[in-house]
């Protein structure tokens, strides 16, 4: 959804993507030919990345249009465009977080050590959390040509007791 419900997106198990304004009405809906687990708006509502169980990245514009689709190796579990719409962070079940310009050029290519089930982008766009399922939560920092790796070990978890 963006800011001030200009328009919602939504994706699925019935392998499609929709895209609808304001009062809800049905502005497009594109089907990429399998699951689709994330989609996430520009704050302007311009464009709409999508991850699918296909192990594909995709984006689209306003009107519909597939202006790319960017292949993994495993299925994409979760993707977010940035605030600033500077790139899009996919999770996989490779392993990986993905990190795109908006003309599907790929950023940054970080192995997680399990699948990412998790993400979030903060609100200036200068780090993204990841959490895997390698029990970990992962925080890279962007500056002005990369992200770096904060943290990304278990020293946060509590430690477990014995009896």
């Amino acid at each position: 959804m963006t800011p001030y419900d200009h328009y919602v997106a939504a994706g699925g198990s019935n392998y499609n993507v929709y895209l609808f304004d304001r009062k809800g009405e049905f502005s497009w809906m594109h089907n990429p030919g399998y699951w689709v687990s994330s989609v996430s708006l520009t704050t302007s509502g311009s464009h709409l990345a999508a991850g699918s169980f296909d192990d594909k990245i995709y984006l689209f514009n306003l009107t519909g249009t597939k202006l790319w689709d960017y292949q993994v190796k495993d299925d994409v579990y979760v993707v977010e465009i940035s605030s600033d719409s500077s790139f899009i962070a996919a999770g996989s079940w490779d392993d990986n977080l993905y990190v795109l310009n908006m003309d599907g050029e790929e950023l940054g290519n970080y192995n997680c050590g399990g699948n990412i089930n998790s993400l979030d982008v903060s609100r200036d766009s200068s780090t993204i959390a990841v959490g895997s399922d390698a029990g970990a939560v992962y925080l890279f920092e962007r500056n002005s040509t990369a992200f770096a790796l904060l943290l990304g070990d278990e020293s946060f978890l509590p430690k477990e007791s014995t009896r």
